[in-house]
């Protein structure tokens, strides 16, 4: 039975192998491991139970050698800091749209990191279920909670370096069935610093950090600012959401990717002739001044919760699948079919909790070349 649900395995020194499972012991209590979720960096991330509180977590099984290949090898374009999940965790803390680990422990062949389950699994793998990605509204309230998330890290003075709808998990809240969007795996992140009046400093360069749209700044090789590699990410990955189509492959001048000729050149007309419609002019604006070309000029998280794309009060909140539900909501709602007064009211109490900022006025969708008009219109802006 251990073979069979067991996280991970080790190399003995002899040739053998060390089976981990299904039961592991941390400080708060006795975990089973039940199910692995899904293939991790130096190993594996699994379903576990608490089996004295009864709760769901998830636990990432990592192997200690596979830790110590990594630390003895340098490349510039893996830029991995093992356990930093541990290592910023108190840093990382004191936001609802950032995941920390409930504990941590260890043993002669593993790590273990203890995290509370997101039913959802990340952005990514839910907008493979879209087919065109995500609606506008859902997207921006989506968007808007982790953009919340990272405000909050970078008042911390730590920069992801990694944002991507695959960092981004939806947990579905106990009380009401709505997606949590909550950020995660800062093992690219850096702790910047600020100068006397409170402006972010630059920090070396260490590596290609991010996935391969990383910003164009980060091939010149030079020491940049932290934060607007986080902008510019988040500026692609909210693209990526709203139309499941990546906005250009990658920056690099040695891909030669036309995509992004036509990027940097802002001919928008072009570039958007084979792609959908991605959303409203206010949405391509929020996107586009998080992708400008002069990171001086890229706005900030802070500054991107206040954009009117986001700080409109009437952003309603995504509920989830019900078969994500947890069991407890499931058996409160008496099945599978919640009634029309149950799903008005439990949006509707997330809705007042996550109002924020100024009344929008609706949103206008427009395309072609109209489209193409407020694209050019916004050409400073990229």
């Amino acid at each position: 039975p251990a073979a069979d649900v067991a996280p991970a395995e080790a190399q003995r020194g002899g040739g053998g192998r060390i089976v981990v499972g299904p039961n592991v012991q941390g400080a708060f209590e006795e975990y089973r491991l039940d199910k692995r979720l899904q293939k991790a960096l130096f190993g594996g991330v699994y379903r576990a139970k608490g089996l004295s509180t009864g709760g769901d977590f998830a636990i990432k099984v990592l192997h200690k050698s596979e830790i110590q290949k990594a630390l003895d090898a340098k490349s510039k374009e893996f830029c991995e800091v093992p356990l930093s999940e541990i290592k910023l965790a108190d840093e990382m803390r004191g936001n609802h749209h950032v995941v920390v680990p409930k504990e941590h422990f260890e043993d002669r062949w593993f790590h273990f990191i203890v995290f509370p389950l997101c039913r959802g699994g990340d952005l990514i793998d839910a907008l493979k279920t879209k087919g065109t990605g995500f609606d506008e509204a859902q997207a921006r309230g989506l968007i808007r909670q982790a953009t919340r998330g990272l405000a909050h890290l970078h008042e911390r003075c730590i920069a992801m370096q990694d944002v991507s709808l695959e960092n981004m998990l939806l947990h579905v809240n106990e009380d009401t069935g709505c997606y949590e969007v909550k950020l995660c795996d800062p093992g690219q992140a850096v702790v910047f610093q600020v100068d006397a009046s409170g402006q972010e400093v630059q920090v070396a360069f260490k590596g290609r950090v991010g996935k391969v749209f990383r910003p164009p700044e980060l091939y010149e090789g030079g020491a940049y600012h932290a934060t607007k590699v986080d902008s510019w990410c988040l500026g692609w990955s909210a693209f990526l959401l709203l139309t499941a189509t990546e906005l250009f492959g990658s920056a690099d001048p040695a891909q030669h990717d036309p995509d992004w000729t036509l990027f940097r050149n802002a001919d928008w007309t072009a570039l958007f002739n084979h792609r959908p419609a991605p959303c409203s002019q206010a949405g391509l604006d929020f996107i586009f001044r998080l992708m400008h070309l002069d990171p001086a000029a890229r706005m900030t998280a802070t500054e991107s919760l206040d954009h009117a794309w986001l700080a409109d009060a009437g952003i309603s909140p995504v509920i989830a699948p019900h078969e994500q539900w947890p069991e407890s909501l499931r058996k409160k709602c008496r099945g599978p079919q919640v009634d029309s007064a149950q799903a008005g009211a439990r949006p509707n109490r997330v809705q007042q909790e996550e109002a924020r900022g100024q009344q929008e006025a609706p949103d206008q969708s427009f395309s072609g070349a109209r489209r193409c008009a407020a694209m050019a219109a916004l050409g400073d802006a990229a």
